[in-house]
């Protein structure tokens, strides 16, 4: 079994970890908690609501967002235009008829995002060109695109050197200092 009897309850404004040695069941953990994986038995409560079973899609409604233990970026495109993906797949339905112009508040909104994870000054750098530490920032700015009440970090600092580990550490505490 992955998990077995596991009941947890996170505190809001808390910033928790769960930890153990490889194979014990985190990333499942969070696959669970993230809505990728269903429970093959037991629920799963939100802000007082079951969501239990709900699609994956659903969860960044409710304000769940998870960055994952492998980077997942679009490697093509800039850091700017993958965030702004995320801004937009929350904010607008798809219309191929809207004028890119249209879109300045996402871009905006992206920028923001980008600044608050230290990535301001490699906005238009093609994200399969960032270092690989940029590319962690990256997909948590995506992640706090949707707003999230709950953002979990699957593994944040995995096959990043010592130094890179310290610098999203250090912004992983800044997020949870100003929010």
């Amino acid at each position: 079994l992955a998990l077995s009897d596991v009941t947890t309850d996170f505190t809001p404004g808390l910033l928790t970890s769960i930890i153990g040695p490889n194979g014990a069941g985190k990333s499942t953990f969070f696959n669970i908690l993230s809505g990728a994986f269903p429970p093959s038995s037991g629920r799963v409560w939100f802000e007082e609501r079951e969501i239990t079973g709900l699609p994956q899609h659903r969860f960044a409604h409710l304000g769940i967002a998870k960055s994952f233990q492998i980077t997942n970026v679009f490697p093509q495109l800039s850091a700017l235009e993958n965030v702004r993906v995320a801004v937009q797949a929350l904010r607008t339905q798809y219309d191929a008829w809207t004028p890119r112009w249209r879109l300045r508040e996402l871009e905006e909104r992206a920028a923001d995002l980008l600044a608050m994870v230290g990535l301001a000054d490699r906005r238009h750098v093609v994200a399969e060109n960032l270092a690989h530490g940029d590319q962690r920032s990256l997909e948590i700015a995506m992640a706090l695109a949707c707003e999230p009440r709950l953002l979990l970090l699957d593994e944040p600092t995995a096959g990043m050197s010592p130094e890179e580990a310290r610098a999203m550490m250090d912004l992983i505490l800044h997020l949870h200092e100003s929010r």
